[in-house]
């Protein structure tokens, strides 16, 4: 746990860097709708506002195992550093 903390720390920071980095990028050159049902489906959730998660998860799932990864280094993270997360967790 020593070394699994700095580690997902650091490759974290890399990939929301390079997510930041690519989302600047796609501005310019947005990728196109995709076809069919999938591509209304986009429509209605950009225009409501609701767009992302939903999204990926129900038609696009083949990005979803890299959030799982991304969820296992959060939690090697957050549990290294659960004393200083704590006060957000505590009723008021």
């Amino acid at each position: 746990m020593k070394i699994a903390a700095p580690v997902s720390r650091i490759v974290l920071g890399l990939l929301f860097t390079v997510a930041g980095i690519s989302g600047f990028v796609l501005i310019g050159h947005p990728p196109p709708t995709p076809p069919g049902l999938a591509g209304e489906f986009q429509d209605v959730f950009f225009a409501s506002r609701w767009v992302l998660f939903a999204f990926h998860a129900t038609m696009q799932p083949a990005g979803l195992p890299i959030a799982a990864v991304v969820v296992v280094l959060w939690v090697l993270v957050a549990a290294r550093h659960r004393d200083g997360l704590a006060p957000l967790l505590a009723r008021t």
